[in-house]
């Protein structure tokens, strides 16, 4: 439960849906184990499948809500991407 709370308050705040919480949470384990010392080509693959998974995921989700965007803080990232606010940002 510990573990899962984070996770599930910046997936509510981004507004994925309830149903993709853990496929979040594990692309998030996967990755995240990488971070040990010394980590195995098992874990390396693990998490380099979960990366994939994770981009192909953001990607259908972005071209989602760029149809129809919802009332989310992703869909609102996603609008100021499309109407060049985030470059305006990274320019100044």
């Amino acid at each position: 439960m510990r573990t899962t709370l984070p996770i599930t308050v910046i997936a509510r705040m981004l507004g994925v849906r309830e149903e993709d919480q853990s496929r979040i949470k594990k692309w998030s384990d996967d990755l995240g184990s990488v971070a040990d010392n010394d980590p195995g080509s098992e874990v390396l693959e693990r998490a380099q499948e979960s990366l994939g998974e994770m981009r192909e995921y953001i990607v259908d989700v972005i071209a989602q809500l760029t149809r129809k965007p919802g009332d989310d803080l992703l869909s609102a990232l996603v609008q100021a991407d499309l109407e060049g606010e985030l470059k305006r940002v990274y320019e100044a």
